[in-house]
């Protein structure tokens, strides 16, 4: 049933004059024109902390952490500092 249903495609699509073109056109653009619409940079992010330790240590590690500039502090939850 499957090589039934792929013969008649492909037999659609030689006859067409205009799919073809389209079949290979549109991956092209697509490949050329959406690398400079496409950013996966993160930037901003709001980090809520939960420091229950406040050692030196877990305050080294949060400033570690807030120290690469993509991440911004958010709330401070689960206690004083």
């Amino acid at each position: 049933m499957l090589r039934y249903l792929l013969e008649k495609e492909f037999k659609q699509i030689r006859r067409d004059r205009f799919m073809p073109k389209i079949i290979f056109i549109i991956p092209i653009m697509q490949l050329i024109i959406l690398p400079f619409a496409a950013n996966f940079e993160m930037r901003n992010i709001n980090l809520s902390i939960v420091d229950n330790d406040h050692s030196v240590t877990s305050m080294q590690l949060v400033d570690k952490v807030l120290s690469s500039g993509s991440l911004r502090r958010g709330a401070d939850l689960g206690g004083e500092q």
